[in-house]
């Protein structure tokens, strides 16, 4: 059993609140200037397509969402994957338009 002094533990602890969190456009800005292979945590796909942590957990647990990796318990997303996932979604300028597109597909599968 790792048996750790007490002061270094909190010490680390003083430290992991030192260091500043990044705010959602520092995230969404490291995504983009990054190589097209390079891997992301949650905090940082969620801070790209604009939703929860939540909601990426619930996509993962679902089967849906972006395609992801675990590695050594880690889930990571590639960035290539991320950009693929929006670039699956229609791009529509308004929420009729979108409706619109819906109705197509759903037409499209009834043949």
């Amino acid at each position: 059993m790792n048996k750790t002094p007490l002061s270094i533990k909190r010490r680390d602890k003083t430290l992991s609140r030192l260091v500043p969190k990044k705010s959602p456009v520092e995230l969404v800005h490291e995504f983009w200037n990054a190589h097209p292979l390079a891997l992301f945590d949650q905090n940082v796909v969620a801070a790209v397509r604009g939703v929860s942590i939540a909601t990426l957990e619930n996509e993962r647990w679902k089967g849906d969402g972006v395609a992801f990796r675990k590695i050594s318990g880690r889930v990571l997303y590639r960035k290539s994957d991320v950009m693929q996932f929006l670039d699956s979604h229609a791009l529509v300028m308004s929420t009729s338009e979108y409706k619109k597109n819906e109705d197509m597909v759903v037409k499209d599968a009834d043949v």
